[in-house]
């Protein structure tokens, strides 16, 4: 009866869920894990907490639920710890790697006071082929042998490099969680630095030629003037170009911003800077004279630069340096400016895309409530809360933060 007992405990539900650069499995109910009683957490009912105990060598993942009570890394056994009210039923996880794994919906109801398992899977093997064979293979510049190879490789893109006969030759590889996971590389076609994606419909592999003149931009498409679409989340260089979160590190560049916005074009939209700075948006008795937006409409307010520069000629002209433009005025001849109600708006709506960046580049993530370039009123304007989007007014003598953005 013991084994039998014992036998019922081990049968686990195991589901599989995938994006492009992760993959989630459940695993399911540990009855035998009494941890979310002896290290109990409550939540804001009072009530004891459920665990979710996911299996990762990977560190550095956020989950979005506002079921989640508290997240705890733990390194020594490889798992992250979730704790999160009983009834949940989905949640979103996000890393700046390996991408967002969005609404993961968990395959059994979710108890107060029991232990779940699962695991994020973020690596798989991969076998690369080379026309000719027998090329010495390098991946991300590190030593893998000569071709064919089969690998272990975290999901998303990498350098491939070639060596044949004191030729050497560079190709972008992506390695996603679906498809077969067979690479083909063709030395001849790698001088145009092509791409190569595993196809998420026909499991074969497919090669996409790129522009050498411009970096490979991550899930690029080519246009008909054969031009390679920008996406959010792409990293803008002080030099003009953009780059991947992924071939960043390799371009030895500096970074400026992260896009945000596209338009159908795929070649313009806007940048978020990395620059943050706190100030009043002015005196409250001060009228700048700003055609004032519609209370209920302040995200239909998309007119930042306008703003900005109508802004900045009033505190000039009254002498009025210390308020909001007082830390834009070095920018603006490179065309940065304070963003309008309805661009900081649109940057909420991506902010789990683009927050992550930061970090991959240095520079400090967004949060909390930001100035907007849009006017309420004689003694109001318009600020919004960069994670949800939400827009109200304050008034304008309070410091609050500042963040820019640049038109591409």
């Amino acid at each position: 009866m013991k084994n039998l007992t014992f036998l019922l405990v081990l049968v686990f539900i195991v589901t599989l869920c995938h994006s492009q650069e992760m993959a989630a499995r459940w695993i399911g109910k540990n009855t035998m894990d009494l941890t979310a009683r002896t290290n109990a957490v409550k939540d804001i009912n009072n009530e004891v907490c459920a665990i979710i105990k996911i299996r990762t060598q990977q560190r550095g993942f956020s989950f979005d639920s506002h079921q989640i009570e508290k997240t705890e890394e733990k390194p020594d056994r490889a798992e992250i710890w979730v704790y999160t009210s009983w009834g949940i039923k989905k949640m979103t996880v996000m890393h700046p790697q390996f991408g967002v794994l969005r609404d993961f919906i968990f395959p059994e109801n979710i108890e107060k006071e029991c232990v779940y398992e699962m695991e994020l899977i973020t690596e798989r093997e991969v076998t690369i082929n080379s026309n000719p064979s027998g090329a010495t293979l390098f991946i991300d510049n590190k030593p893998m042998g000569g071709t064919p190879v089969t690998r272990k490789l975290d999901y998303g893109e990498h350098i491939a490099r070639l060596e044949y006969f004191g030729l050497s030759r560079e190709q972008l590889i992506e390695v996603t969680a679906i498809g077969e996971g067979i690479i083909d590389l063709d030395f001849a076609k790698m001088i145009e630095a092509g791409k190569v994606v595993i196809n998420t419909h026909t499991q074969q592999q497919t090669v996409i030629n790129t522009p050498t003149q411009r970096s490979v931009n991550y899930n690029a498409n080519i246009q008909q003037n054969n031009q390679l679409r920008i996406v959010v989340g792409d990293i803008y260089c002080r030099d003009g170009s953009f780059e991947t979160n992924r071939t960043f590190s390799y371009s030895g560049k500096q970074a400026e911003g992260i896009v945000f916005y596209v338009d159908e074009s795929g070649q313009h939209g806007w940048i978020v800077g990395l620059h943050e700075f706190q100030s009043s948006w002015s005196d409250e008795h001060i009228d700048t004279r700003l055609q004032n937006i519609d209370d209920d409409k302040p995200e239909e307010d998309m007119s930042g630069l306008s703003n900005t520069q109508s802004l900045d000629l009033f505190f000039r002209q009254h002498g009025l340096i210390q308020y909001l433009t007082k830390s834009v005025v070095s920018y603006l001849n490179n065309q940065w400016y304070i963003p309008s109600a309805g661009q900081l708006y649109s940057l909420s709506n991506v902010y789990n895309v683009v927050n992550p960046v930061f970090s991959i580049i240095g520079a400090n993530d967004m949060s909390g409530w930001y100035w907007s370039s849009s006017e309420a009123s004689k003694k109001e304007a318009y600020n919004v809360w960069i994670s949800s989007g939400w827009a109200t007014t304050e008034n304008k003598k309070d410091e609050l933060k500042v963040r820019l953005i640049k038109d591409f």
